[in-house]
């Protein structure tokens, strides 16, 4: 883990990832909201990537826990039922603009990704893309 030290009083805070009192950065934080059949995949491989995984059940959820845990990351079913996935990414990135939020959804279109950069996401990956195209949209290689 010594390549996770960084010492974010240095930088100014606000950083992206939590801070320990000693300004070193805890790992980075992906909220995950029910991305079909593929969220254990999805939790799994970040977490072997070294983030720390926090699940929402619900999109008021997601957007409370992205706030309150000061997420780098969120990962949004595109048809989440009750609130569309696209309207709260648009709510998500409108109040925390550096928050990076990925959109998990069927087939990736080319409307699909129109409509996903129009709502703010950092990008929109089909459930069949697999874990390592949502770690490439947020940032992560």
């Amino acid at each position: 883990m010594g390549e996770n030290r960084y010492d974010c009083r240095a930088a100014g805070g606000g950083c992206a990832t939590a801070c320990a009192p000693d300004g070193r950065r805890k790992a980075p934080r992906l909220v995950l909201a029910g991305a079909g059949g593929s969220s254990a995949a999805i939790a799994a491989h970040f977490r072997r990537l070294g983030w720390e995984v926090i699940p929402a059940d619900t999109v008021a959820d997601v957007r409370r826990l992205a706030v309150r845990k000061r997420a780098a990351a969120v990962v949004l079913p595109a048809d989440a039922g009750g609130e569309s996935g696209w309207l709260a990414c648009a709510k998500l990135v409108r109040s925390a603009p550096k928050l990076k939020v990925v959109l998990v959804g069927g087939e990736r279109t080319a409307d699909a990704e129109r409509l996903a950069a129009f709502a703010g996401a950092a990008g929109f990956v089909s459930e069949a893309d697999g874990p390592d195209a949502i770690a490439r949209a947020v940032g992560v290689e």
